[in-house]
């Protein structure tokens, strides 16, 4: 569980794992860029070092089910262009490993360049929950691994403008989808927002 603590005497919030609850901030209101961080949270799948499942094969996935255009996003411009730096480009970022001769893709491959990663990944989704007028709302988000961090943000920032520093609400809710254990399991990445609470709790 990820949670955040005030902002500190230099006016940075700082994140801590398995903490309970998110408080509020009191920034300026002002969206995070979130669409230039596409390609640092992609990266950020394959960069836990601490955490080896990434490169585990995905059972029932062949190449062909990560999409190119998702992949093609990380790709180097200097290997762009040549089909067989591409493929080496894919084995590097441990996309795609070799089991018996042939590339097949890895928990990292799937998580950041197939469409649905839920259709091999059952617990790859993430789900924001919230109360309206006093009944809970939820909702899921599919898609690759950045693209639902990115729309969780959006969700958390519409749902209680202003509540929380962007930057931290993003830090936060990477490190709980990118640190996590995708191998087992069928639970989502989960984030709840508690309203009315003075201030609002976000738990993650």
């Amino acid at each position: 569980m990820i949670g955040l603590s005030a902002p500190t005497s230099s006016g940075r919030a700082v994140a801590h794992e398995r903490k309970p609850k998110m408080t509020q901030s009191t920034p300026q209101r002002r969206r995070i860029p979130l669409a230039a961080n596409q390609r640092t949270i992609a990266r950020d799948v394959r960069h836990v070092h601490d955490v080896r499942f990434d490169e585990m094969l995905v059972p029932g996935a062949v190449p062909a089910d990560l999409s190119a255009p998702l992949w093609m996003r990380l790709v180097p411009p200097q290997m762009k262009a040549d089909p067989g730096l591409r493929q080496r480009f894919l084995r590097l970022a441990g996309f795609m490993l070799p089991e018996e001769g042939v590339l097949r893709p890895t928990v990292a491959g799937v998580l950041t360049a197939a469409e649905d990663p839920a259709v091999f990944l059952p617990n790859a989704r993430t789900v924001v929950e919230w109360t309206l007028g006093g009944i809970g709302v939820s909702r899921e988000i599919r898609g690759p691994l950045d693209r639902q961090i990115l729309e969780a943000c959006r969700t958390v920032e519409d749902t209680v403008p202003g509540a929380y520093a962007p930057e931290a609400l993003f830090e936060a809710v990477v490190n709980a989808a990118v640190h996590r254990d995708w191998s087992e399991g069928v639970e989502p990445v989960r984030i709840r927002i508690f309203r009315g609470f003075r201030p609002d709790r976000l738990e993650i």
